[in-house]
């Protein structure tokens, strides 16, 4: 009698199988996820113009179209967070554009190519800006150095390089962040397109 028990007590421990998602269970929690990452990208672009516009009132304060050197050092910078806004925009279109009202497969679908590009943006286009962004400015330090006092030339210098690594981690961290969402918004999605 023993074993009956213990083989009743093991049929009753073991793991339920949990159904699979189904497609409206799929959407409403990609539907929270989403409405997450929209903010979060509206925020990205709302800093990021921000920062162009404090570099183009920059710019024409120290009236830098005289300098060629400098006029370029501030262009690039300008140039990519400029492009970096339009991937955000382009982004968000996007990922408007991916309705929950289409067939599931048509949304897994658009779920798996918004990962997709995503994350050649992330990978690809982010440190190719970063990299842009920080020796435009490294290229003015010598213009800095020639034209400010020395106690603002190393407060410029250390406060730059705070700045990056933090703006660095801080991306870091914000693309870790995504990445995992859209890890499990493609999961999610190749389950259930797969299935």
């Amino acid at each position: 009698m023993n074993s009956f028990e213990d083989l009743e007590n093991t049929w009753k421990n073991q793991n339920r199988l949990s159904p699979r998602k189904s497609a409206e269970d799929l959407i409403n929690s990609a539907e929270a996820e989403i409405a997450g990452m929209k903010i979060k990208q509206r925020g990205t672009v709302l800093i990021l113009s921000l920062t162009v516009a404090i570099l183009l009132l920059y710019l024409v304060w120290m009236q830098a179209y005289r300098h060629a050197w400098f006029f370029t050092g501030l262009l690039i910078m300008i140039g990519m967070l400029a492009i970096r806004i339009v991937l955000e925009v382009v982004s968000y279109a996007r990922f408007q554009r991916i309705s929950p009202n289409k067939s599931t497969n048509a949304y897994c679908e658009e779920i798996i190519a918004y990962y997709h590009w995503r994350r050649s943006i992330h990978y690809i286009f982010t440190p190719i800006i970063y990299v842009s962004y920080v020796a435009a400015f490294v290229s003015l330090m010598p213009l800095f150095k020639a034209n400010m006092s020395p106690g603002l030339y190393w407060y410029v210098l250390i406060s730059g390089v705070i700045v990056f690594i933090g703006l660095a981690l801080l991306i870091y961290h914000q693309i870790k962040k995504e990445m995992t969402i859209l890890n499990s918004l493609k999961s999610s999605a190749q389950e259930h397109f797969y299935s």
